[in-house]
């Protein structure tokens, strides 16, 4: 495996689960070779802002890519994954062992991703929202399962203004 040099945050999608799963698939993967023959389901995949089926195809997502979300450290990235949870917290109650609930809570997901992320592998939330569903990824990159797909913004060699607000909120 190659090492993970820097992570890319994608922002969340929130709408409803009607639209998610109504327009999911069109716009979730790209198209098969042969089939686009204008480029226009191709360029409607790559402008959508619907989390890819395969999240190490955000990658080819060019203009989703924003330098306040691409970090070195995953550290960083954990940090605005909380930062977006807390912005769009899960509906429901916490899963408790021995008490049920219907999902995990914000510091176990947290765990988790940050094992993925520090072995190379993308991390993305999709879950119920008051009014729908939300959905966001952290993508490694090079990606391991899609070494081919460019990264879309290198790094910057400095922490910017960004980085330092999503660690400070993330500190609180």
């Amino acid at each position: 495996m190659s090492a993970v040099h820097h992570f890319h945050g994608y922002k969340p999608w929130v709408g409803s689960a009607e639209e998610f799963n109504r327009t999911g698939l069109a716009r979730r993967r790209p198209p098969r070779r042969g089939t686009d023959v204008d480029g226009s389901a191709r360029q409607a995949y790559l402008d959508s802002e619907m989390l890819p089926i395969e999240v190490g195809r955000w990658l080819e997502k060019r203009r989703h890519a924003h330098r306040s979300r691409t970090w070195t450290q995953a550290g960083d990235a954990l940090a605005w994954l909380k930062q977006t949870w807390l912005a769009h917290p899960e509906r429901g109650q916490p899963f408790v062992d021995g008490e049920g609930g219907n999902y995990l809570p914000l510091d176990v997901k947290l765990t988790y991703a940050e094992q993925d992320l520090r072995n190379g592998v993308d991390v993305a939330w999709v879950y119920y929202v008051g009014g729908g569903l939300a959905a966001y990824a952290v993508v490694c990159c090079p990606n391991r399962f899609h070494p081919a797909i460019a990264c879309p913004l290198p790094p910057a060699r400095a922490e910017g203004p960004d980085q330092r607000a999503v660690r400070a909120l993330s500190s609180r």
